[in-house]
C-alpha cells in the first residue's frame, strides 16, 4: 500500500499526459481560451508554467494530509473516505479564460471515484474575482441546497514562479 496517492496530469483530456520534467511541463500557460500552448512564442502566455501549475495544484490538494480532498470525496461519495483509499489523484486542465483555468480532478482508489472542480486564478481579474465567487457559491449552497448548485469545498493560494496562484475545490457538475 502507498503512502501517498499517485499524481497523474493532463492537458485537456487523458490522452494527452503532462510528465514532469517534460519540456511540456515547462511550456507556459495560455492567458486566454483561443490561445494555443506552442512553444514558439510567449506573446500573451503566463508567467507561470504548466509544471508550476500543477505544483500549486497538488500541494493544496496534499495540505493536511489530503484533508480537504477526503473531506470532499466523503462528501460526493456520501460516506466516509480516508486518504488510504485514494490510489490516484489525477488533474486535467480543462481550459484556459480571463478569469480561471479549470481543472477537473478525479480521485480514484478503494471503491472511490468522484470528480471535482479546482478553479484556478492566475491573472489579476481572477484574482479579484475567485474569492467572492467562492464565498458566494458557499452562501447559496448552504441557503438552497439543490444538486444545480455546485458546492464548494476550500479555498487557497500558493507561490509559482513568484506569482500567487488562487485556487477554490468544488464539485464538478457532469453533462
Amino acid at each position: 500500500m502507498p503512502d501517498s496517492p499517485e499524481f497523474q496530469f493532463f492537458l485537456y483530456g487523458k490522452e494527452h499526459p503532462v510528465i514532469p520534467g517534460s519540456s511540456l511541463w515547462y511550456s507556459p500557460l495560455p492567458v486566454k481560451r483561443t490561445q494555443i500552448i506552442t512553444g514558439n512564442s510567449n506573446s500573451g502566455l503566463s508567467e507561470i508554467h504548466l509544471g508550476g501549475y500543477f505544483t500549486a495544484a497538488r500541494s493544496f490538494l496534499e495540505q493536511d494530509h489530503f484533508k480537504l480532498l477526503t473531506n470532499a470525496a466523503s462528501r460526493l461519495a456520501k460516506r466516509l473516505i480516508s486518504s488510504a483509499q485514494i490510489r490516484t489523484i489525477g488533474i486535467c486542465i480543462k481550459k484556459h479564460g480571463g478569469f480561471y483555468h479549470p481543472a477537473r480532478v478525479e480521485i480514484l482508489g478503494d471503491d472511490v471515484s468522484v470528480s471535482c472542480v479546482l478553479n484556478v486564478a492566475l491573472s489579476e481579474d481572477g484574482a479579484a474575482w475567485i474569492q467572492k465567487e467562492y464565498h458566494r457559491l458557499k452562501r447559496l449552497t448552504e441557503k438552497y441546497p439543490y444538486s444545480y448548485l455546485p458546492e464548494v469545498f476550500g479555498i487557497g493560494a500558493y507561490e509559482s514562479s513568484h506569482k500567487p496562484v488562487r485556487m477554490f475545490l468544488g464539485e464538478w457538475l457532469e453533462g
